[in-house]
């Protein structure tokens, strides 16, 4: 939990942005993506190849409001929320990462857009990664909006000299992996599966979990870890998506991912130029770091990287992102007719 509530600083930390109440949707409708529960699925017009924007955790398809219209001069574009959120269906169950991911296909299916570009921001990297590893063939191209971290690309190496950004994604990852090689095991009746499942519990995911917890440690002893309280709260929903998170390294689809590269308007506890300079010194060691994992098992993917953007770069440096989601898309095999 502590690690959890650290990844909810850390985005809290990170400047909010208010959108406009909804303006340049055209269309809204509701998708039944599973049993009794139906995705606001935004639709701002346009033609050509279609394009699904995610929103990242907290927020809903209208945080695209602005941003999408101006998409819409080149692509079909639409806006899924996830479930739990904004005027999509909220149940008790179904908040992982390969639900999310499936919630989204579905919708693409009912509505029957082919092979579109998915654009996540943040959390929503995970819905990207599941269906760039899981289903490539169904997406044309996947683009990360300071969305490529832990939860979207997992780094088994465990550099525990790097801080993590969001902190705490890992330990989150293999608690929730140890948790559910755990129930496996429980369940099993079968005894040579139940040793198989011990010996690589102890092996490997015990020894993870292990420095994960020294890497947390570290970052709590650090006088820079200081952040002001969350502004997000830790609600049931936001829980289930956090103890659901998957372990994603490949992914088949073609990438393209945007990072704030270091972040405008970090935490720090003194406001003066050192203590500055060195937690932008920190983040963009950490986000380097993160890049590196991604490049490590995705060598083809294209990074941009903006300095001092927000976390919301789609915000913060719209012409930029703008530029580049164009340029990708534009580069890629056109559909087939």
């Amino acid at each position: 939990m502590r690690a959890r509530i650290a990844l909810l600083l850390a985005i809290a930390a990170l400047p909010a942005w208010s959108v406009s109440p909804p303006s340049g949707a055209l269309e809204t409708q509701f998708v039944t993506v599973d049993s009794g529960v139906e995705l606001e699925v935004v639709d701002w017009g346009g033609s050509g190849r279609p394009v699904i924007l995610l929103a990242g955790l907290g927020n809903n398809a209208h945080v695209f409001d602005r941003f999408a219209p101006k998409l819409a001069q080149w692509y079909h574009v639409y806006g899924v929320t996830r479930r739990g959120f904004g005027a999509s269906s909220a149940p008790a169950t179904g908040y992982s990462a390969d639900r999310l991911g499936k919630d989204v296909l579905a919708v693409m299916d009912t509505l029957k857009i082919d092979r579109p570009v998915l654009i996540g921001h943040s959390l929503a990297g995970e819905e990207l990664s599941y269906i760039g590893s899981q289903d490539p063939k169904k997406v044309a191209g996947l683009i990360y909006l300071d969305a490529g971290y832990g939860y979207a690309f997992y780094d088994p190496s465990k550099d525990l000299d790097v801080q993590s950004v969001p902190p705490g994604i890992d330990l989150d990852i293999d608690v929730d992996e140890l948790q559910r090689k755990l129930t496996q095991i429980l369940s099993t009746g079968d005894i040579h599966t139940r040793i198989a499942l011990f010996n690589e519990l102890v092996a490997t995911d015990l020894v993870l979990v292990r420095q994960d917890l020294q890497a947390q440690k570290r970052d709590l002893q650090a006088a820079d870890a200081q952040l002001p309280p969350a502004q997000l709260p830790a609600t049931p929903v936001v829980q289930a998506i956090l103890a659901g998170m998957y372990r994603f390294t490949t992914v088949s689809s073609p990438i393209l991912a945007i990072y704030a590269d270091p972040h405008a308007g970090l935490p720090v506890a003194e406001n003066t130029p050192s203590d500055i300079a060195r937690a932008e010194a920190q983040n963009k060691a950490s986000v380097e770091a993160q890049i590196a994992v991604l490049q490590r098992y995705n060598p083809s993917a294209q990074i941009l990287r903006l300095p001092y953007a927000s976390h919301y770069v789609f915000i913060s440096n719209e012409r930029a992102v703008l530029s580049a989601i164009h340029a990708f898309i534009q580069a890629l095999p056109p559909p087939k007719r």
